[in-house]
């Protein structure tokens, strides 16, 4: 398997706890992906993950960042039919990020889950905080990739990213300089973006 040919889905789920149905429905819609990240799982402990382990356990190793948040909660999985167990977290920022060094064919690659604050404040503080992590663990780890996926909660470009087209409000605005800086510094670009350039 190469990077470029892996499948990745990444969603919101607005929460997994006590909601078993929730849980199976997604494990059926996505278990034939190589990575899935997960964002807002309200898991707080692993022993909200009773369940969820049970689904999703057989087909994926399984990285969780528990936050303080009741809102909170990230989630990282890999398909064991693509990954073995060389797969190591990096850093996280619980409840909040959940980032792992996977190798494939002697590459490796740094796979960073986020579910960004809705809130402005937060939000710029959490895109600081992750500019200076990766950093870490750029300096540290022998990384040449690197995929940031999950939900940002702002709006890069509101006349083509949101319909009906209308201006940002202001709070939608904090932190994307900080994610900027993210992309500019290590290269991350936006593949969808790339191949949608110049259509309607």
């Amino acid at each position: 398997m190469e990077f470029s040919k892996l499948t990745i889905g990444s969603l919101n789920v607005g929460g997994f706890k006590s909601r078993p149905n929730k849980i199976s429905l997604i494990f059926e819609f996505a278990k034939n992906l190589d990575i899935l990240v997960f964002q807002e799982t309200h898991f707080i402990n692993s022993f909200d993950t009773t369940f969820f382990e049970q689904v999703f356990g057989s087909n994926f190793f399984i990285f969780h960042s528990f936050g303080p948040e009741k809102f909170s909660g990230t989630c990282v999985l890999f398909n064991k039919k693509v990954f073995e167990e060389n797969l190591n977290i990096s850093f996280e920022i619980p409840g909040r990020c959940m980032a792992i060094i996977m190798n494939i064919n002697g590459f490796s690659m740094l796979l960073t889950g986020i579910y960004a604050p809705a809130q402005a404040d937060p939000r710029e503080k959490f895109f600081q905080n992750l500019f200076k992590k990766i950093q870490l663990s750029a300096n540290s780890t022998d990384f040449s990739e690197m995929i940031i996926v999950g939900d940002f909660n702002f709006v890069e470009d509101p006349t083509i990213d949101r319909f009906p087209k209308k201006k940002n409000p202001v709070y939608c605005e904090r932190g994307f300089k900080e994610f900027i800086e993210i992309q500019n510094e290590f290269s991350v670009k936006d593949p969808f973006r790339k191949a949608m350039s110049g259509k309607n």
